[in-house]
């Protein structure tokens, strides 16, 4: 089964004495996106390609049955413990700056506010803010601004209401590139804070 990483698939075994086993495609919380799931055994197969459908196939002689739509209260009455227990999706974010600024430019300001709202919905919350650079410059000047560059994005997101404590401000300089350059070489895609909620 391949299915995306923004995708979540539920396969669960029937209990209460029946064999066999359900699937249901259930979409992202936050995108919303559905990706496809396909339930196959030795008879025949199966596509679930919209959200909250489900198929079974109780029998290992017989063709999976025809899916279903189910409605989001059906979904959540039969799977909803196993949906509360699944880790929720990382998510992330990238700001980026221009030469030598370690301001978040304002144009970023909406992104921040929906960044600040998904965090928000995480308990517990666990967010990275890492600062990055371009290869511009000596090594000791673009670790200080990837530092500031991290510290601000942080800010910002407390201003924006975070709980200070969810978020780890770290900072990489020139290291880890984005798109590999030699030294001494601008590339703004390298100018960056990554935000990554988990």
């Amino acid at each position: 089964m391949a299915v995306q990483n923004l995708i979540f698939a539920l396969t669960l075994l029937l209990l209460a004495g029946c064999s066999g086993t359900t699937v249901v495609l259930v979409p992202n919380d936050v995108t919303g996106k559905v990706g496809e799931v396909t339930l196959k055994n030795q008879v025949g197969s199966q596509t679930l390609t919209q959200a909250n459908q489900s198929a079974e196939a109780t029998h290992s002689d017989r063709a999976p049955e025809q899916p279903v739509a189910l409605t989001d209260r059906e979904v959540y009455a039969k799977f909803g413990k196993v949906l509360a227990k699944q880790p929720q999706v990382p998510l992330h974010f990238t700001l980026l700056f221009g030469s030598g600024e370690a301001v978040i430019p304002e144009a970023y300001k909406p992104l921040l506010e929906k960044i600040a709202a998904v965090i928000k919905t995480r308990k517990p919350c666990y967010v990275s803010a890492i600062g990055h650079t371009d290869t511009q410059g000596d090594y000791a000047s673009n670790h200080e601004l990837s530092v500031k560059r991290a510290h601000n994005a942080r800010d910002a997101l407390i201003g924006l209401g975070v709980d200070s404590a969810c978020i780890d401000p770290r900072d990489y300089g020139e290291y880890d590139l984005a798109v590999q350059t030699p030294d001494n070489v601008a590339q703004q895609a390298n100018r960056r804070v990554e935000i990554e909620i988990r």
